[in-house]
């Protein structure tokens, strides 16, 4: 004959329950009813990732490799926590994206004729590129901040060393000029708006060549900058023609 359960309850337990909420008390008596015993069952714990889940995710991967985690789950209809876990399980590794210019196919040749000719008059004058060269260069800044490559990433076994040849930003910026020669700096000179090769020959005529004049010692013989369109304009590349005996930049061809 199955006694009470609050005969089998020990005055200790019994202190404990009073402190319990009704709801817990009731639920423990119905469990001791139903079951003869108050100790919970043993639960089975979650069911592991199917064979079938983790062939979706890996040839989902396979075929996108640049997708976000986010977007790729949701097509494959799968939790991103289960798309992390397969990733992990495989040994992926998302590598950072690296940004390099684009080469064409005779620039090799074309660089290893200018290293030559540069070694050339460095052994003729030694002095030859703090006194000769004009060095320039722009750079944008973002009102919204640095540009974040911190989100894209390529997910893959092995280092894929992904890379891309060009590159494309928007949203609010400035242009800012800035030119190196001998001991001195020349700008910084500013763009508010979007830089045309009319645009860029007026900040040399206005801004760049009055320096000259101030500072007093003359003007480079080579003036370098390099290959954005704006420089690459025919106005541009007539007046520094007439302005400079040798000027470095994009190619004519």
């Amino acid at each position: 004959m199955v006694q009470p359960i609050e005969v089998l309850l020990s005055n200790s337990t019994e202190t404990i329950l009073m402190k319990m909420c009704h709801t817990s008390v009731g639920r423990l008596i119905n469990k001791f009813r139903e079951t003869g015993s108050v100790v919970d069952k043993k639960r089975s714990g979650r069911p592991g990732l199917s064979a079938e889940t983790r062939a979706q995710v890996l040839e989902k991967i396979a075929s996108s490799p640049r997708k976000s985690m986010r977007r790729a789950a949701g097509e494959i209809g799968v939790p991103r926590s289960t798309m992390q876990k397969v990733l992990k399980a495989e040994k992926f590794h998302p590598y950072k994206l690296q940004i390099l210019h684009k080469l064409y196919e005779d620039d090799s040749d074309r660089r290893l004729e200018m290293a030559v000719w540069f070694q050339v008059q460095l052994e003729e004058d030694p002095d030859f590129v703090r006194r000769n060269i004009l060095f320039s260069d722009e750079a944008n800044f973002y009102i919204s901040g640095e540009v974040n490559r911190q989100n894209c990433r390529y997910y893959s076994q092995d280092n894929p060393h992904f890379m891309l040849d060009s590159k494309e930003h928007s949203g609010p910026k400035i242009m800012v000029w800035c030119g190196l020669w001998r001991d001195h700096v020349l700008g910084p000179f500013f763009f508010n708006q979007t830089v045309t090769g009319e645009r860029y020959l007026n900040m040399l005529r206005n801004d760049l060549i009055p320096q000259f004049d101030l500072l007093g010692d003359g003007r480079p013989t080579w003036f370098m900058q390099d290959g954005a369109p704006p420089h690459y304009a025919t106005i541009v590349r007539d007046w520094l023609h007439e302005n400079f005996e040798n000027w470095i930049g994009r190619r004519v061809c």
